[in-house]
């Protein structure tokens, strides 16, 4: 996608994308929005574990586990939580969101909280809520911009003559696939097992296998 999505700066392409309003101002902005949430998702990731890890302690105070440990950790894990999520907020305040919303102007910063405000620290429900939010409102902006920049690349291909790309295997096909092999190792681990007298018979080892001995062979040697 990213040689299709440059030919679309090439100013005859560009020219009839903008007859079909695909601007070339647009395609900027979404590539940029879309690298800055690549470059999020360590935040994202670490965002979500400890969000996890606040998670359970609160739950062990809910549970009366009321030990001055569990306290100090739900502390050191809001400190870290309120820490990453206002660098990702700061980060993104002057992202304006790329698509139509109720709220003309509204950036990605606010979206990603649902408000204007960033959690207080004297709140653990709260923080945990809004490390919820943003867990779930990135990945959802980065997919739907994602796939506007594929309906550049598909335009880009249907301007230059481009053969489509085949569509991605589906999911069920997959599991197949995967389920195929996975009856594959066990039937192995099974012979291997079946093996294992015939080699103590003939004073060969299962690992007679890594000096590419054959199967057939090692049934000859009975």
């Amino acid at each position: 996608m990213c040689l299709t999505l440059q030919a679309a700066r090439s100013p005859d392409v560009a020219a009839q994308l903008k007859k079909k309003r695909f601007r070339q101002s647009e395609l900027d902005e979404l590539l940029q929005i879309y690298i800055h949430l690549n470059d999020s998702i360590f935040q994202l990731v670490e965002i979500h574990d400890q969000q996890m890890i606040l998670g359970k302690l609160m739950q062990l105070m809910t549970d009366g586990y009321r030990h001055d440990a569990v306290i100090a950790g739900i502390h050191a894990q809001m400190e870290f939580l309120i820490d990453k999520i206002s660098a990702l907020h700061t980060s993104f305040l002057q992202t304006p969101y790329p698509f139509d919303h109720a709220r003309a102007g509204i950036t990605l910063a606010e979206l990603m909280l649902k408000t204007r405000k960033l959690p207080t620290f004297s709140n653990p429900v709260e923080l945990y809520d809004a490390a919820d939010n943003v867990g779930t409102a990135l990945p959802m902006i980065q997919t739907r911009v994602l796939g506007r920049l594929c309906e550049f690349a598909e335009e880009v291909e249907t301007i230059t003559g481009l053969t489509p790309l085949d569509d991605p295997p589906d999911e069920d096909e997959d599991e197949d696939e995967d389920e195929d092999e996975y009856e594959y190792e066990y039937e192995e681990i099974d012979r291997i097992r079946m093996l294992e007298p015939v080699w103590h018979k003939t004073g060969q080892s299962r690992h007679s296998l890594r000096a590419g001995i054959p199967l057939k062979e090692l049934f000859s040697r009975t």
